[in-house]
């Protein structure tokens, strides 16, 4: 028994941890386990592969396979998207890299804005913006040379263009290229434009890069229904990045819910008022007041054919849109108050009692000009909406003419056939 009683406290003993410290918790869990992979790795013969001078020849190798894997797995796959990103330059359009930059070419006394381009059954239509004080009016006053760069094979490429007066200084240059007896269907060009009098050398006249595929787009300077310059709209005019009548559209908008929720404020009060006109009164007061409402930023010079124009008159109104609102069954407006003001006037000078309103009317009041505030906040947004909307149509008008006119190729000077470049 007494053994047994022995054995026990023995147990007990035996069972008993020493207390947690971080030097034996370091020792145990991190210095331990350190020894244990380095164990592992010098088993395996890993450390020895890694840290003995007879095996460098080996590591060498295995430095190259790791560059080649790593070349493999970057350089190559980031090479095709490139080139997958090129074939569909390629083939969006003629002269993407350009039109992307912005880049302005000075050639001589003119400057060269690339504009867009088409493809339709292989055959090919650049236009260009040309800008200068004595820049000519005629095609014949200009020297374009097409040149196939090195590297493009020389085919049966004929070219030709021509030249469209849009302003006092600004030109429209229409190149076109017939591809349909081209073999190869692809190359990168050379394309060098100047005044044919001041004979500058190829050297002094800037070279700008265009791809000719056939497979590029159409688009709708150049297809089926042939040259339409009217697509040229935004580039020449120039409104449709700044967008003043989608602004001015958010702006009206944005100030008609703010009458809504004035309304819905003031109709909250406890004193049992209603305010009015209600909105949809007033957006039928600015549909009438909307002047040239199928003009927008992006609208060419076809669109006005259709948009009868407004007269001078029409183009100012005056605009009022009175609010009010009723309570204790009297409608308080601007009238009333002045009415109220010019009595209080006449009884100033007769000694009669002047109206004075209540708390509850002083509120009322209040009220009823901050909700007309809201509503000239809306006629001022309809008002700078009209002025963008005059100012585009007047823009398209003035281009009507020139953009709107039909042109044909065949109208373009003597073909040329584009030789390789020297």
């Amino acid at each position: 028994m007494k053994k047994k009683q022995e054995e026990a406290g023995m147990d007990i003993i035996a069972e008993v941890k020493e207390p947690f410290t971080f030097a034996r918790f370091y020792e145990e869990h991190i210095v331990g386990r350190i020894k244990k992979a380095k164990k592992f790795l010098d088993e395996k013969g890993i450390l020895f592969f890694f840290l003995s001078p007879f095996q460098q020849r080996n590591r060498l190798i295995g430095e190259l396979c790791l560059i080649i894997i790593g070349v493999l797995l970057g350089v190559v796959p980031r090479t095709q998207t490139l080139l997958n990103q090129l074939r569909e330059r390629n083939a969006s359009a003629e002269m993407t890299a350009l039109i992307e930059s912005g880049e302005v070419i000075r050639s001589g006394s003119i400057s060269l804005t690339p504009l867009a381009s088409s493809q339709y059954n292989k055959e090919h239509l650049l236009a260009f913006y040309v800008d200068g004080k004595d820049a000519p009016s005629t095609a014949e006053r200009y020297k374009v040379e097409l040149t196939a760069s090195s590297g493009t094979t020389v085919t049966n490429i004929q070219y030709k263009w021509a030249v469209v007066p849009f302003s006092e200084e600004g030109r429209i240059l229409l190149i076109y290229t017939n591809n349909q007896k081209d073999s190869v269907g692809s190359g990168l060009y050379g394309l060098r434009v100047s005044v044919a009098k001041e004979n500058l050398n190829d050297a002094d006249i800037p070279r700008m890069d265009i791809v000719l595929s056939n497979s590029q787009k159409t688009t709708l300077l150049y297809g089926k229904n042939g040259i339409d310059l009217s697509v040229l709209t935004d580039a020449l005019i120039g409104t449709g990045k700044n967008q003043p009548i989608a602004k001015a559209e958010t702006q009206l908008q944005e100030s008609l819910d703010a009458y809504q929720l004035e309304l819905e404020r003031i109709g909250g009060l406890p004193l049992n008022v209603t305010p009015a006109p209600p909105l949809s009164t007033l957006k039928d007061y600015v549909a009438m007041n909307r002047l040239y409402n199928g003009i927008t930023d992006t609208s060419t010079t076809k669109d006005v054919t259709y948009i009868l124009s407004v007269s001078d008159e029409e183009r100012n109104p005056e605009l009022s849109f009175p609010v009010a609102i009723s309570y204790n069954g009297v409608v308080y407006n601007q009238d009333l108050l002045d009415s109220n003001a010019a009595a209080n006037e006449e009884a100033a000078k007769t000694g009669a009692p002047i109206w004075t309103p209540s708390e509850e009317e002083s509120i009322v009041i209040e009220n009823l000009n901050a909700l007309q505030e809201k509503a000239d906040a809306v006629l001022d947004a309809i008002q700078s909406l009209n002025a963008a909307s005059i100012t585009k149509y007047d823009s398209l008008k003035g281009a009507e003419l020139t953009l709107n006119q039909a042109l044909d190729a065949s109208n373009f000077t003597k073909e040329k056939k584009v030789k390789a470049e020297e």
